[in-house]
């Protein structure tokens, strides 16, 4: 027995080593998955205050930028556009800064890293903190300060509180409640003679009063009664029942400085109109006009009649146009640009509405609006 054991496990001096070496080696592959994360060094995470750093020089003073028209909405600063950014309030740079804090690996983990954001001014914070919302579940703790996570999503734009609508009011961030009892003071014979008046509601706060001051246009006295006097006749031995002809713009060729004649049409509505208009090529329609972005139905229908149609300026040529050229009307998205030039390149080019309303990427809504462009030539 002695001998068969010898004879078959005698290993000499090298192979013992060599052995030995093996079963290193197999102990160390063994347990190396798990020593891995300890030993393999870190990705440095990007550095916030850096990244920002970095891109301050680049937006340093924007106050020459043009005012837009603020629209106050829920919004994720790690996911928000730079369209949204800019619709909030903030400059194009300075959205354009987010973005590429964003781009380079930045994340905001709370509502307070948008203080971290170098030129945002801290009354743009304070204005954008209660519409911050990180993920599905987080909500920013300025809501302990009265904001509440139901609060109405704010739109701000010029009324006149004396013919504003309730929808209006409610638009403008106020309650149901309050915006029934402005109606209701007004149907009592109560009339708004400054914004200071506003007051006179008890239901608003003040800080909803600060927030709405600076939109309150209420037409002077001297204005009302030229109005009343441009409406009655003027008699001459020439022309004796001529009255004066109010305002009539045409809807794609005016420009923003004649857009801001109309009542209730200020320099960030005039310019939203008009940037809405050469997008599309024009206006097909007056309608059309309604569907600009944040204007109250109650300033469409005021202006409405002092709105001339004409024709559009530019179409769409759908058997040419780039997914680019395509995506860059209003009413193309990217995927049904990309449906579209998909579909010419295997059936060949379009012919009529009919072959277009084959796409299926096209709901039927859309494709009468987009009618009026399209030529196929």
């Amino acid at each position: 027995m002695k001998n068969f054991l010898h004879e078959y496990f005698y290993y000499t001096r090298s192979e013992r080593n060599g052995a030995l070496v093996l079963s290193i080696l197999c102990v160390a592959l063994f347990v190396a998955p798990a020593l891995f994360p300890y030993i393999a060094p870190k990705p440095e995470s990007p550095d916030f205050e850096l990244i920002l750093a970095s891109e301050e020089a680049e937006v340093a003073d924007d106050d020459s930028s043009e005012a837009l028209e603020i629209t106050l909405f829920e919004f994720d600063p790690n996911t928000a556009t730079k369209e949204e950014l800019e619709l909030l309030g903030l400059s194009p740079k300075l959205a354009q800064t987010i973005i590429n804090f964003r781009n380079k690996g930045g994340k905001f983990y709370r509502t307070e890293d948008l203080q971290k954001i170098y030129t945002l001014k801290a009354n743009d914070y304070e204005r954008l903190a209660p519409y911050v919302r990180i993920g599905s579940k987080n909500f920013p703790k300025t809501e302990s300060k009265g904001y509440s996570k139901n609060r109405p999503i704010a739109q701000l734009f010029e009324f006149d509180p004396n013919t504003a609508s309730e929808n209006d009011f409610m638009k403008l961030g106020l309650s149901e409640k309050t915006a029934t009892t402005i109606v209701k003071y007004r149907e009592k014979g109560g009339k708004f003679q400054k914004p200071e008046d506003l007051k006179k509601i008890y239901s608003i706060k003040e800080t909803d009063y600060e927030r709405l001051k600076p939109y309150v246009s209420i037409p002077a006295p001297s204005e009302m009664k030229t109005s009343v006097a441009s409406a009655t006749p003027i008699k001459s031995p020439d022309f004796p029942n001529r009255a004066s002809k109010p305002l009539v713009i045409d809807i794609n060729q005016a420009s923003p400085e004649e857009w801001q004649e109309l009542h209730g049409i200020g320099m960030a509505f005039a310019k939203r109109i008009t940037t809405f208009r050469d997008k599309l090529g024009g206006f097909s329609n007056i309608e059309q006009i309604a569907e600009t972005y944040g204007l109250p139905d109650s300033t469409f229908q005021r202006i409405k009649p002092q709105l001339k149609s004409s024709p559009i300026f530019r179409g769409i040529m759908i058997n040419t146009a780039s997914v680019e050229e395509l995506k860059a009307h209003p009413y193309i998205d990217a995927r049904l640009a990309a449906a579209i030039v998909s579909y010419r390149g295997q059936h060949g080019a379009f012919s009529s509405v009919g072959d277009v309303a084959r796409l299926k990427a096209l709901p039927p809504s859309t494709l009468e609006k987009l009618k009026p462009y399209l030529h196929f030539d």
